[in-house]
């Protein structure tokens, strides 16, 4: 499984959402035959851009990521059910999701796999993810998918399935605990997604953190954990197994949970 195929994926300030030539089938699409859409996999071209701008909702791969996936929705998500439309994407309707891939222990939203310490890096990543010989932390004690909340606008790309990005279908690491403090974090700059504010207009950037959704709209770059289950949310542990987690979690212990190979010590109750 990837995160976003084959491609390097820009990340920080310069970045842009909306370069269709960044995109080809992330992680769940590629999950597609094993959660009864194998229809959908079948009818989605990898020889074509991930969204045909300017096409018609009748493209083949259109028609693919605008369906709302049940495999990937929470039931307790109140915004998971909008579509996500953004003129720049050609005002495609997408559909949105409630689970995202672990990158790592820290930043690196764009960098591919190889290219990251293994040390740092997590399950999924861009170009190639982790095999189970790879995952030298136990399989038991690495997360490979972490719960998240959908985006609360329509054009805020949070929970878009399809899209192989931080906040989307991707839950980045954090660096520290001053922005980005862990499971269901609304620090103002917690998550850094591209977008999910509206290219930081106060008023939309206040509603979200009023809904308990705060980000940085500037460049994606760190994204955390999230649900509006009341004390934390679910994670789907490498081993298959899937638990809830508190958001009281230690810091150190969310970070060594989201490495592959950073010998951290995890304690059999967390």
């Amino acid at each position: 499984l990837t995160a976003n195929g084959n491609q390097d994926v820009p990340s920080g300030n310069g970045d842009t959402l909306f370069t269709q030539a960044n995109y080809s089938g992330n992680w769940v699409m590629q999950l597609l035959p094993y959660v009864e859409a194998a229809q959908l996999y079948n009818l989605y071209n990898p020889a074509l851009p991930l969204i045909k701008t300017a096409g018609t909702a009748t493209d083949s791969n259109n028609q693919v990521v605008t369906v709302k996936l049940a495999a990937m929705l929470c039931p307790s998500d109140s915004f998971n059910d909008d579509l996500f439309i953004r003129s720049q994407m050609g005002s495609v309707p997408m559909g949105r999701g409630n689970y995202g891939g672990t990158l790592g222990r820290e930043n690196g939203g764009g960098q591919r796999w190889v290219a990251r310490a293994t040390n740092r890096v997590g399950c999924i990543g861009h170009g190639r993810s982790a095999l189970i010989r790879d995952i030298n932390d136990g399989t038991s004690n690495t997360v490979m998918l972490w719960e998240l909340r959908a985006g609360p606008f329509v054009d805020d790309p949070r929970g878009v399935w399809a899209l192989g990005r931080v906040g989307a279908s991707l839950v980045g690491g954090c660096d520290n605990m001053g922005d980005c403090a862990g499971i269901n974090n609304n620090h103002n700059d917690g998550p850094d997604v591209q977008g999910c504010n509206g290219t930081n207009n106060a008023a939309m950037k206040a509603t979200a953190v009023n809904l308990g959704m705060g980000c940085h709209g500037n460049g994606d770059g760190q994204s955390t954990p999230g649900s509006q289950h009341s004390g934390g949310c679910h994670a789907a542990m490498a081993d298959g197994s899937v638990r809830f987690v508190s958001q009281l979690l230690d810091f150190n212990i969310h970070r060594g949970l989201n490495s592959i190979a950073g010998s951290e010590v995890i304690p059999g109750t967390y």
